[in-house]
């Protein structure tokens, strides 16, 4: 089994805007005002994760360096055969406010 998880780092819970390193005053608060502490639980090592569940083959890649993505999945299409495969891909996505133009 191969599975490939392409990741846009775009945190959709948060309208596709970085983690902030502090919360803000409005996020210490519900909506009925009262204190409500936001949980920041970190990003998961979804890679460290499968290395740790002894998966055939782990890697990480990147949509920036398609060669070795591709030397990645021939391994990882190779080791599907044997166990799990894991690819863990990021593709960053553009900010929702769009990119510039070159000038």
């Amino acid at each position: 089994m191969l599975y490939i998880c392409v990741d846009n780092e775009g945190y959709m819970n948060t309208g596709f805007k970085g983690r902030a390193p502090r919360p803000t005053e409005h996020d210490l608060h519900d909506a009925g005002g009262t204190s409500a502490p936001r949980q920041d639980t970190g990003r998961q090592v979804h890679a460290l994760i499968m290395v740790m569940h002894n998966c055939e083959y782990v890697a990480t890649a990147s949509t920036s360096f398609m060669e070795d993505y591709y030397a990645k999945l021939d391994k990882a299409a190779e080791a599907a055969k044997k166990g799990m495969a894991y690819i863990h891909v990021f593709s960053p996505a553009r900010r929702a406010g769009g990119t510039r133009q070159a000038s």
